[in-house]
C-alpha cells in the first residue's frame, strides 16, 4: 500500500464522522480496510497535528479538495472584529435579556474580538507572574481580594 505525504501547499479530503474534512499536513493517507474508501486520515509517524492546524467540515468533497480555504465555504463564520461589549464585575449584573435582537446596546463600549478584557480597561489581570488574587491548596482555594462576590463577567454583541 502506498502512503502520500502531504505538503505544506497540498491538501487531502475524507469523510469524519459524515462531513467532508480537509486537512495539512503532516497528515498522511493510510491504508484502512475498514473505511468505505479503503483510506484513514491521520497524522505522521512522530508528529503530531502542529499548533493551528485543524480540520474543517467542508459542505463537499470538491470544495474541500479546491483548496480555497475554509473562507471559502458557507459553514464558516469569522467572529474576529469589533464588538460591542459590558463588563460586570459580578456575574448577577450582566444586563437582563442581552442576548435578544431587540436589546439596546447603544451605551456599550467596543472590544476587539479576539482581545483581552483586562488589557482593554476592564477588571483588572487575575493570572500574573507575581501573586496571585486567590491562595492554592487544592481543594481549597481561598480569594484573597475584598470583595468575595467578584467574578468577572462580559457580555458581547455583534449584529
Amino acid at each position: 500500500a502506498q502512503q502520500g505525504r502531504l505538503g505544506s501547499s497540498s491538501r487531502a479530503a475524507g469523510h469524519l464522522q459524515g462531513h467532508t474534512v480537509a486537512a495539512s499536513l503532516p497528515w498522511r493517507l493510510r491504508p484502512d480496510r475498514r473505511a468505505a474508501s479503503g483510506l484513514t486520515l491521520g497524522p505522521s509517524a512522530g508528529a503530531g497535528s502542529p499548533p493551528g492546524r485543524l480540520f474543517f467540515a467542508f459542505e463537499d468533497k470538491t470544495l474541500a479538495l479546491r483548496g480555497a480555504g475554509k473562507r471559502a465555504s458557507r459553514r464558516f463564520l469569522d467572529l474576529n472584529g469589533t464588538w460591542k461589549f459590558a463588563w460586570s464585575p459580578r456575574a448577577g449584573e450582566v444586563p437582563k435579556g442581552f442576548p435578544e435582537p431587540s436589546f439596546d446596546d447603544a451605551a456599550w463600549g467596543e472590544m476587539p474580538v479576539p482581545g483581552n478584557w483586562e488589557l482593554n480597561g476592564h477588571g483588572y489581570p487575575i493570572y500574573t507572574n507575581v501573586i496571585y488574587n486567590f491562595h492554592s491548596d487544592p481543594p481549597w482555594i481561598r480569594y484573597r481580594g475584598k470583595d468575595p462576590d467578584y467574578n468577572p463577567t462580559g457580555a458581547y454583541r455583534r449584529s
